[in-house]
């Protein structure tokens, strides 16, 4: 996180070496989007001993989340630019139900990406995009259990992990104005969570975001 933020700092003092002509290349933008998650079979599975008691137990999952997402960045030359993001990946659910009890997992994400964009102009407004780096995620996990069901046995015991992926997107962008554009894109953020700590899911989204150019 002290690494992201000298980013930041390092990015902000960039605008004075480089800003032409007193012209601000600035850029902000926010959006909402709909993330994913796909669970490790390994790290997400039901009890063992619930099967060897003779239970049946029926899994189900909500890999689908609402996120949110407010950026900021600045632009090296009219192809390249670098990039910090926010993003919430909104709420997923993981858990099994059996007679006379359930287990349940909450999960939430959100995290920081830094990245590098690059902007290739196709048609007139219209642009595509690419975008390659690194994501701080904070990952947590609210296990609960009732009745003959106990804790969630084959996730791991620690339900929080914080760390670090390897970040990479594409989508395209078009020019409503000369300031305000619509970006949408799709982004992958790697393996998020670990065997030990949280559990290991592949993470992705999906948003389309407004954005405003100084």
């Amino acid at each position: 996180m002290k690494n992201f933020f000298f980013a930041l700092v390092t990015l902000v003092l960039s605008s004075f070496v480089h800003a032409q002509d007193g012209k601000s290349n600035w850029y902000v933008g926010a959006g909402v989007g709909q993330s994913n998650m796909s669970f490790n079979s390994q790290d997400f599975r039901v009890n063992p001993s619930i099967a060897a008691a003779g239970f049946n137990a029926s899994t189900y999952e909500t890999r689908a989340g609402t996120s949110f997402n407010v950026y900021g960045g600045y632009r090296l030359s009219d192809n390249w630019s670098v990039k910090a993001e926010y993003t919430n990946f909104g709420k997923q659910k993981w858990g099994y139900n059996i007679t006379g009890g359930n287990a349940n997992s909450d999960l939430t994400v959100k995290g920081y990406s830094l990245a590098a964009v690059g902007t290739i102009p196709v048609v007139d407004k219209v642009s595509l995009l690419g975008e390659a780096g690194a994501f701080f995620y904070d990952a947590k996990r609210s296990p609960t259990h009732s009745g003959a069901v106990v804790p969630l046995t084959g996730t791991p015991e620690v339900s929080s992990k914080k760390g670090l992926s390897p970040y990479a997107a594409f989508g395209a962008q078009y020019d409503l104005t000369k300031n305000v554009a619509v970006v949408g894109k799709y982004a992958y953020y790697g393996k998020v969570g670990s065997e030990e700590e949280f559990g290991r899911v592949n993470l992705s989204n999906f948003n389309v975001s407004l954005q405003y150019n100084f």
